[in-house]
């Protein structure tokens, strides 16, 4: 006895993968990857186009598995971005960034892996590592990864970290500890 259905599509798709270099594209652009090997946005709804890295944006089958106008209509969101970009003229950077200081620099390469922007390259002829300030968005992972202390964040010393927390204490009411603090030394590596 042989049942009977009435369909009203039949949908045909073969499997789509990633490209085999995904991780490695991804990787010079600093941008993520899912353990699929799809880039990641990111929001898929706020801001399906652009990646973790500014600047850099995903579209089509790069994200994932889509459909033709939905591929298309990536790419023109992408697209637009990129002119809005370039009719701007200048890029207004975050003011916070990480600067290596060169002196105290040992040459460890720690923050150079740490960093989720790939801002930060190493010199190899002078064993020291330098922060690329385009790239940089402050997050501070590498600030607070070296262990010499060559790296600091503008606006963000020890000391102007502090004195902040003695303004927030006295502006509650309460008295700020009488503390001298320094500038953290650099620790042998």
């Amino acid at each position: 006895m042989h049942a009977s259905r009435r369909l009203f599509s039949i949908i045909l798709s073969s499997g789509l993968e990633p490209a085999a270099d995904a991780q490695e594209v991804a990787r010079r652009f600093g941008i993520t990857c899912s353990a699929d090997g799809w880039v990641i946005e990111r929001h898929p709804k706020l801001d399906p186009v652009a990646t973790m890295t500014e600047g850099v944006f995903a579209a089509g089958c790069a994200l994932g598995p889509r459909d033709i106008p939905s591929s298309v209509a990536n790419g023109a969101a992408a697209a637009a971005r990129v002119l809005a970009r370039i009719q701007e003229g200048e890029l207004a950077l975050e003011p916070v960034r990480a600067t290596v200081d060169q002196a105290r620099c040992s040459g460890c390469r720690i923050c150079n892996d740490l960093c989720p922007y790939s801002a930060i390259v190493y010199h190899g002829w002078e064993q020291v590592s330098e922060v690329n300030p385009a790239l940089c968005q402050g997050c501070g992972v590498c600030i607070a990864a070296c262990p010499a202390g060559a790296i600091s964040g503008s606006g963000f010393s020890d000391i102007q970290i502090l004195s902040q927390i003695d303004g927030l204490l006295t502006a509650l009411g309460s008295s700020p500890p009488d503390t001298v603090v320094e500038e953290r030394e650099a620790v042998p590596v």
